[in-house]
C-alpha cells in the first residue's frame, strides 16, 4: 500500500534536485523583506 506513496517522493526529490541545477534561486531570497525599503 506505500508504494505509491514512496515513488510519488522519490519523483517529487529527483524534480527538485534536477530543477536546482537548472536555475539558482536569486540571493534576495534569504533576506528578509522590509516594505519600508521599497
Amino acid at each position: 500500500k506505500m508504494i505509491p506513496y514512496i515513488v510519488t517522493i522519490i519523483v517529487l526529490i529527483l524534480i527538485s534536485i534536477r530543477n536546482k541545477k537548472d536555475s539558482q534561486p536569486p540571493e534576495a531570497l534569504g533576506l528578509p523583506y522590509f516594505r519600508e525599503d521599497r
